[in-house]
Parts: C-alpha cells; structure tokens; sequence
C-alpha cells in the first residue's frame, strides 16, 4: 500500500507544483479518472478524498443562502427546496465521482491497474477559437 501525504506534506508538495501539474491533479479527479504518473497518483487520492469530504456539505449552503435572501417564507422554502435539490445533485455528481478517482488511483498505487493511455492533443480548435473564425467568416 502506498503512503498517501498527510495535510501538511500534502500542502508542501501541492505549493510546489506549477499550475499545469495542479490543474492535471485537479481534472482527473474531476473526471473520475487515475494519474498516469505513480507520484501523482498519490496527490490525487488525498485531493479525491478532500473532495468528497468538501462536497459532502456544501450543498447545504444553497438551503442557507435561501434563508437569507427572501423575506417570504413561503418563497424561502420553495427556493431552499430547489436549491438543495439542485446543489444536492450537483454534490452527489462531484462526490461519486471523487470516489472513482479515489479508486482508480489507489488501484494505480498498488500496481492493480495500468497506467492510462496518453490523452491525443485535440485536433479540433477550442471554443474561443471557432467563435473568432465564425466572427471572421462573417466579415466581408
């Protein structure tokens, strides 16, 4: 079994990253997914399990929100019905797939599982940039 970084190693190590390596950590935990690197594997199983610890009360802040922005307790509730509803969802999306990271990664560290293929640099351009070539073929 892999050692994974307490709070302050994993603070240490974290500040010493660049943003591409953090944001890398960040998006496979965001999807779900293993590192391909082992040592990052290890950041990404303590930033998978901070997650699901962040996520598992989050969503209650839309329901605190609601209590503070209307006057009306009818319309309190109803907005605090919806938000939790909302947050809610969105908690358990991001929680669920945390722990699919979590997973994943501790399977990478104890040698389970592969590492993942390459993700291919996309051969199609970016949001901004078809919005700008679509402003340009519209020009004379």
């Amino acid at each position: 079994m892999a050692r994974i970084p307490d709070k302050a190693d994993y603070q240490r190590i974290w500040s010493g990253m660049t943003f591409r390596e953090r944001r890398e950590i960040l998006r496979a935990v965001a999807r779900g997914r293993a590192m391909r690197r082992r040592k990052d594997a290890r950041l990404a199983v303590a930033t998978a399990r901070q997650q699901q610890t962040y996520w598992k009360w989050a969503w209650l802040i839309a329901p605190a929100v609601a209590l503070i922005s209307i006057p009306d307790w009818a319309a309190v509730a109803v907005q605090a019905l919806l938000l939790s509803t909302i947050m809610g969802g969105f908690a358990w999306h991001r929680m669920r797939r945390a722990a699919q990271a979590e997973v994943a990664n501790l399977a990478r560290l104890d040698g389970k599982a592969p590492p993942p293929p390459r993700e291919s640099t996309p051969s199609e351009a970016g949001l901004g940039t078809r919005i700008g070539n679509w402003f340009r073929s519209l020009l004379p």
